[in-house]
């Protein structure tokens, strides 16, 4: 009885189908025609070619990705960009017309008798001032604001760090500034890394290396500086030289060492075509204990010495030493400080095999003509507060004392103080948002305005 109701349902519905008849186009619209049909056919083979193309590039551009993806762990970009505005025309510097402040000016012309301080209007991270006016030691005007307000982008900057295996690693910073002038395209630092060992914090390094004298250097690009401005002892110590650098830090001890070729000053603003001295180098080294009073202050002293730079007699030497302090953060408050003195012997004999600067060997060169003269003082003082995970104010005072004389060509006698204030906001762990006032106060001669205001923006890729 199943199997015979089973056959009478498959009668039923085969004769159902039969009846069923294709449905009727809509009213008023005629069937397609077959030229009709074959058009809509070629449209949707063209659209599923441009879904193919689109999804090989996709594709592509996954596979692009994911190759890239990599790099994010040891390549990173920031970009610095800015506004400031200097006072007067913007230039640190006046001449000693008539000498009347400065008496001892060995034969110097009095408009390059020079008083204050060209790097005393820096405006960025860089230390680059607003304009340089009649300086003669510096004479590279990158920004040439001739006091105007003016839009700056500070630096793009690349950084690439990889660690490899065995304990070596690299680092190395190239960053370009764009200028009206010529765009200039400078590499920091780069160096090759090697850590002997796990179980001890030291660090050997060979290439353009960090200086080991004092500690502003340890903060001085754009992402790492609290402020915007470099103190006026950074053209000291600052300068990455190449050489061969130790560093240990071990239970409370950090030490440093560096064997260079030349110092430790900013190259950046005291290019000088004669090469380094390569008879001998120049040794350096830093020292720091960490007190155990409070969260911590860390005391330390560096010193350096070498034959000086741009000539190649051993007998003609430069030094330097200097001390530093740093409080860590107490109820929000941090402190630091450092002092330093220099000197650069010069020479106005001794005549080196690479400058021809006199045809009669008879002929009595002016003082420091064959090398530099130049002897230093500086310190400063800097407090910040953390009122906030976002918001720091800082304030500084900084003072540099010192006289560069090179042969008949210029004569620089500096004394300038500065008090700078600034607030750095941290709107993300990427996004740094700077704005910093810096008062100039000549102590030798008459005053002229050559205040800063300056701001910064710096965007990383990396926190």
């Amino acid at each position: 009885m199943k199997l015979a109701a089973l056959a009478l349902c498959a009668v039923a519905s085969s004769a159902s189908a039969d009846d069923e008849q294709p449905p009727a186009p809509p009213p008023g619209e005629a069937a397609p025609t077959p030229a009709e049909l074959a058009e809509r056919i070629d449209a949707l083979e063209e659209s599923a070619d441009k879904v193919d193309v689109l999804e090989e590039r996709i594709a592509n551009v996954h596979e692009q990705v994911t190759m890239l993806a990599p790099l994010r762990r040891f390549i990173s970009v920031f970009l610095d960009v800015g506004w400031f505005s200097a006072g007067g025309n913007g230039a640190g510097v006046r001449s000693d017309v008539g000498h009347r402040y400065v008496r001892d000016y060995n034969g110097v012309p009095a408009e390059w008798v020079l008083i204050g301080d060209p790097l005393s209007t820096t405006v960025n991270t860089l230390g680059e001032p607003a304009d340089l006016g009649v300086s003669r030691a510096i004479e590279d005007d990158t920004i040439d604001s001739d006091g105007n307000p003016t839009f700056i982008v500070n630096t793009v900057g690349l950084s690439i760090g990889r660690a490899l295996p065995h304990g070596i690693s690299v680092a190395a910073l190239v960053e370009l500034l764009p200028r009206s002038g010529p765009d200039i395209i400078a590499v920091e630092y780069a160096h090759i890394d090697y850590r002997p060992s796990n179980k001890l914090n030291l660090v050997l390094a060979a290439g353009k290396v960090d200086s080991v004298l004092g500690i502003e250097y340890r903060a001085q690009d754009a992402p790492d500086r609290l402020g915007i401005t470099p103190s006026l002892l950074c053209r000291y110590l600052c300068g990455r030289p190449y050489g061969v650098r130790a560093h240990l830090d071990h239970e409370g001890v950090d030490l440093s060492a560096l064997v260079a070729t030349g110092n430790t000053f900013q190259e950046r603003f005291e290019r000088d075509p004669r090469l380094a001295s390569a008879t001998a180098p120049t040794i350096a080294a830093h020292a720091q204990y960490l007190v155990p009073i409070a969260n911590g202050i860390k005391v330390g002293a560096s010193a350096s010495f070498g034959p000086q730079d741009g000539q190649s007699e051993l007998h003609v030497h430069q030094w330097h030493y200097g001390f530093d302090l740093r409080v860590q953060e107490v109820e929000k408050l941090a402190l630091q400080a450092e002092f330093i003195q220099g000197k650069q012997q010069g020479s106005s004999t001794g005549l080196s095999q690479s400058l021809d600067v006199m045809s009669d060997p008879d002929t009595i060169a002016p003082r420091c003509s064959l090398a530099d003269c130049l002897r230093y003082k500086a310190a400063y003082g800097m407090a910040s507060y953390r009122a906030s995970r976002w918001f720091t104010p800082y304030a500084r005072v900084d003072w540099r004392d010192a006289r560069h004389q090179r042969g008949s060509d210029f004569l620089y006698v500096s004394r300038v103080v500065r008090g700078t204030i600034g607030a750095q906001l941290a709107l993300n762990s990427r996004i740094l948002a700077k704005v910093e006032y810096t008062y100039n106060h000549e102590l030798l001669g008459p005053q002229f305005p050559n205040d800063v205001l300056t701001t910064s923006i710096v965007v990383s890729t990396e926190p």
